[in-house]
């Protein structure tokens, strides 16, 4: 390694996470973002894995999201549903037998 060079470590969290990627590379911060050409090997290695990056990002942000449009299409199934229930009338609701049981009676406030 070339004197005043430092290995650089990028990381998607801390090193206790399950997610962690490191990208090692010989270089100062100057050399992760300058490079001789797009043939330079240290320009396709942070490429690539850049693109890499980006490409989970997206794959998790389209699972996020189709997980919650299931949710609220759930949801609303569920509220036309209760929509279409036959409404609850007062006799509905009041408890029957002898109004001693616990627990196995419905009353209306009023």
């Amino acid at each position: 390694m070339d004197k005043g060079k430092e290995v650089v470590r990028v990381s998607l969290g801390d090193s206790s996470e399950p997610n962690v990627k490191y990208l090692p590379i010989a270089t100062d911060h100057s050399g992760m973002v300058k490079y001789s050409s797009n043939n330079d090997d240290k320009y396709d290695y942070v490429k690539n894995n850049i693109e890499t990056m980006v490409q989970e990002a997206v794959t998790a942000r389209d699972r996020r999201l189709e997980a919650e449009r299931a949710k609220a299409e759930e949801d609303e199934i569920r509220v036309l549903k209760l929509k279409r229930a036959k409404p609850l009338r007062d006799k509905d609701l009041q408890g029957k037998g002898k109004g001693k049981e616990k627990g196995n009676v419905l009353k209306r406030r009023n």
